[in-house]
């Protein structure tokens, strides 16, 4: 009665980057962020500020709309800014060529690159963003991190996200 073989473990691959991978991966991360019902919560304190405005009502609690709407409308280019210099930090981290290592065995998984290494048990994974291109792996209060699926086999892919599965980890 023999059991198939799983996958040799560690499986592992090299993962190459692009300027416009990362740019992909900080936008829809940004998008995530600042998605529908932000837009819709801007949206009602808006109407709600009109509303007062409209019946002469200027005191506190208009100001207070006034400052929650210009706050909320500024808050997702800030956002956008420091995505977007984090994410060009990172890549610029990599070295030239921009390449990392990946490597996954029942344990976790761990990036590597000329920067450095990062390992990460299995249950740290609360959601795994995935794209065609590119998965973003979250790891709680540990940030994410973006894995570039050109190299990874559908083995590697499919065992992740068993593993993530397994521990708890949503997919999206």
């Amino acid at each position: 009665m023999g059991e198939s073989a799983g996958p040799e473990l560690p499986l592992v691959a090299d993962l190459v980057y692009t300027p416009a991978l990362v740019r992909q991966a900080y936008t829809r991360a940004w998008r995530q962020a600042v998605g529908g019902y932000y837009l819709i919560a801007l949206l009602v304190v808006a109407v709600t500020l009109g509303w007062h405005l409209s019946q002469r009502r200027a005191g506190w609690f208009g100001g207070a709309l006034g400052c929650a709407l210009l706050m909320g409308a500024v808050f997702p280019v800030f956002l956008w800014r420091t995505m977007q210099r984090r994410g060009r930090a990172a890549f610029d981290a990599l070295g030239d060529p921009p390449v990392a290592t990946l490597a996954a065995d029942e344990g976790g998984f761990k990036v590597a690159s000329a920067h450095g290494e990062m390992r990460f048990p299995w249950d740290r994974v609360t959601y795994v963003w995935r794209y065609p291109e590119h998965w973003t792996i979250g790891l709680g209060d540990a940030g994410s991190v973006t894995i570039p699926l050109a190299s990874v086999s559908e083995a590697m892919q499919a065992f992740v996200l068993d593993q993530v599965r397994a521990h708890g980890g949503k997919l999206v």
